[in-house]
């Protein structure tokens, strides 16, 4: 997340959920056309819905590492602006939760289901039980609902690496908006620790830029509150056997 959207969600209280089409995958929003095409039957009776999403990666550990160094680059082009927030999943949930039944919303949260890429391109919805979201199977008075999440969460083989999460808002709506928010959303109480960028001291001529950098993003962190974990990410660190460690300046 780039540190100028997370100083402006931290201090205006709300959690953002962006529509798809702002995504740069353009098979993100392969199955919403695919429903225009009446593949399946009444699939046009889907098209109602809109959905918006927040993607999360889960924790690398073990053989999961492999993936750390892709896991800073996916989604950022400039690293030394950019910060990683570990969410405490149950309080998030809760949270997300709290607000759904004040705002009678519907929330989802939802592992990626990465399939042959084949699969996707034919423009072919799927309805069967999905790995990891086999408990939408439970909510039968949301059938339609699920069937769309269960859709939207469908993904490349390729990108198989991220080990994606998505905590999806789906509503009713004649029209898309640009974006969604969670309103009074408390990030002290969500958050685990934030980690900063790995720097390549050794290699990297721009090194002392980012080390500067770094020091910035964490005296804006502490600035906002200074209860708040700040970690450094050592993935190109030879000195440290651990992935992270905490900041103390």
């Amino acid at each position: 997340m780039s540190m100028d959207k997370f100083m402006d969600a931290f201090v205006g209280r709300y959690f953002y959920l962006a529509n798809p089409a702002q995504w740069e995958d353009p098979f993100e929003m392969n199955y919403i056309e695919s429903l225009k095409m009446d593949i399946i039957p009444n699939s046009k009776n889907l098209l109602k819905y809109k959905v918006y999403a927040t993607c999360f990666k889960t924790k690398s550990e073990g053989k999961d590492e492999a993936n750390e160094n892709a896991a800073w680059y996916s989604y950022i082009h400039d690293t030394s602006k950019v910060i990683r927030i570990a969410f405490r999943a149950k309080d998030l949930e809760a949270s997300v939760d709290e607000y759904a039944s004040l705002k009678n919303l519907h929330f989802y949260l939802a592992k990626e289901n990465y399939i042959d890429r084949k699969e996707i391109v034919c423009l072919h919805p799927v309805d069967k039980t999905l790995d990891g979201n086999d408990k939408f199977d439970d909510l039968n008075d949301r059938k339609d609902e699920c069937l769309f999440i269960k859709n939207f969460v469908l993904k490349q083989n390729a990108y198989r690496y991220e080990q994606e999460v998505r905590l999806c808002l789906i509503e009713e709506s004649e029209y898309w908006e640009k974006s969604k928010r969670i309103e009074d959303f408390d990030w002290l109480k969500n958050i685990d620790h934030i980690t900063l960028p790995p720097i390549n001291i050794k290699n990297d001529p721009e090194a002392y830029k980012k080390i500067k950098s770094n020091i910035e993003l964490y005296r804006i962190i502490k600035y906002l509150n200074r209860d708040i974990k700040v970690m450094q990410s050592n993935l190109y660190n030879t000195e440290e056997e651990e992935m992270e460690t905490e900041i103390k300046l």
